[in-house]
């Protein structure tokens, strides 16, 4: 019934006690916990992340003084690499429930696999290579990622559910607009650079 209820077009459906009651029943038994649980674990990732960007880039060392810092930046990282397991073994999971077809059918599971696996490769890149650009590239990426992610949260959040959606719609809609503005952005730096380059 939800199937069918996600395929119409009929949105004054939604209005309905009825449907409004299914709708409730069906989160209150067995999405709320789920998804609960998942968002305590991203808004922990975001703040370790923050604390991290915090030590390792920004070089504040939060009062501990130069020699402690290393190993308050390692802390960060196993605790970064920790916050990962549940987010891996939740998708592996709805993989295996789900089937390859259906799971690589839904956009956000994209942002979650690129959210995990990406994290975890960043985790190594900043412990061996935390230098090099491509490191800072792909962690500004991966923060990108965790945007949306919080999005994907608000989303199911009644309050948030009509802004986070009409925001995503639009973003959505530009998505024309902004790869020929992109293209313009490189034939613009192309020729700036080549009139008046940067010695």
């Amino acid at each position: 019934m939800i199937d069918a209820l996600s395929d119409s077009e009929d949105l004054e459906i939604f209005k309905t006690d009825l449907i409004m009651d299914l709708i409730d029943f069906k989160w209150y038994a067995f999405a709320k916990k789920v998804h609960s649980r998942g968002f305590r674990f991203h808004i922990a990732m975001i703040v370790v992340t923050a604390l991290y960007i915090h030590a390792s880039y920004i070089g504040h060392d939060f009062g501990l003084g130069a020699a402690y810092n290393d190993l308050w930046i390692k802390g960060l990282l196993t605790t970064i690499g920790l916050l990962l397991i549940y987010p891996l073994v939740y998708d592996t999971t709805q993989l295996m429930k789900q089937g390859f077809k259906s799971y690589f059918s839904q956009f956000w599971n994209y942002i979650d696999l690129l959210n995990i696996y990406g994290g975890i490769f960043n985790l190594y890149m900043q412990i061996y290579h935390r230098d090099l650009h491509f490191t800072l590239y792909l962690y500004a990426m991966l923060i990108v990622c965790m945007l949306f992610k919080v999005f994907f949260f608000f989303r199911i959040k009644r309050s948030f559910s009509v802004i986070t959606t009409m925001i995503m719609t639009c973003i959505y809609d530009l998505r024309i607009f902004m790869l020929f503005f992109c293209i313009l952005c490189i034939f613009f730096g192309g020729c700036f650079s080549v009139l008046a380059p940067n010695p």
